[in-house]
């Protein structure tokens, strides 16, 4: 209940007498709340949210297509938390994610507001899907550190900035999408991943031109770059 203090309306039968695993959007196992789920409330839910108030033993959390606002601690979730959706919100704010339980698989934060430099290098080994898109994000990114079995990035529609290093990703990465940030610079496109299926590299500032050793048609390029026999090329450096 501590978790609905501030939210509005409070979602039914919460508070109320009743056992707690017999509120709306709970699931219990052996008695403990191990789900919580209130997606797309009708009228969307409001207010704010505590997320160090939620089960101790929770694993999955959904508050996703709500109006929540505010900030979003992740550093005090549940250790076995290893699902989270609190996309097309109104969260707001930086966000830590180097402190995200270890065994985190799914992060999905896009369409918030949240805003300020993302760490990348200290995320947990089992993130295998992690959604940071259209937000307010900032500063640059590293992606020399990222999980090994993390096949999914999307980091697309925010402010980052500066060179972006792809020639360490994991081995079975996927798709990573960079597009409509403030990226700049020549990127080295020589060792990328053979299972990447999608680059989305359109609405940034890249330029100069570079060899690559998969199909031209993984790339979604724009802003005057193309790419053809392997070869990308952008606007020439200033």
């Amino acid at each position: 209940a501590a978790l609905a203090r501030d939210m509005v309306p409070t979602p039914p039968t919460w508070g109320s007498d009743t056992p707690v695993c017999t509120w709306k959007g709970l699931l219990c196992l052996n008695g403990r709340v191990e789900r919580v789920s209130l997606p797309s409330g009708k009228p969307p839910f409001t207010g704010t949210v505590d997320l160090s108030q939620l089960p101790s033993e929770l694993g999955y959390l959904d508050l996703s297509g709500n109006q929540f606002s505010g900030s979003a601690d992740l550093s005090q979730l549940p250790s076995q938390l290893s699902i989270v959706y609190l996309y097309s919100n109104q969260f707001s704010g930086p966000v830590d994610l180097t402190n995200l339980p270890s065994q985190m698989s799914f992060l999905d934060l896009d369409h918030n507001r949240f805003s300020g430099s993302v760490d990348l290098t200290r995320l947990p080994t089992k993130l295998a899907y992690l959604y940071l898109n259209n937000n307010n994000f900032s500063g640059s990114v590293d992606l020399t550190q990222l999980p090994t079995q993390l096949p999914i990035l999307s980091l697309a529609s925010n402010k980052f900035s500066g060179s972006v290093n792809l020639t360490q990703l994991p081995s079975s990465f996927e798709i990573l999408e960079l597009n409509t940030n403030q990226f700049n610079g020549t990127v080295d496109l020589t060792h990328l991943p053979k299972s990447l299926q999608t680059v989305g590299l359109y609405g940034n500032r890249f330029c100069g031109s570079t060899t690559t050793d998969i199909a031209c048609s993984v790339f979604n390029l724009g802003g005057g770059c193309e790419c053809q026999e392997k070869v990308v090329t952008c606007p020439a450096c200033a």
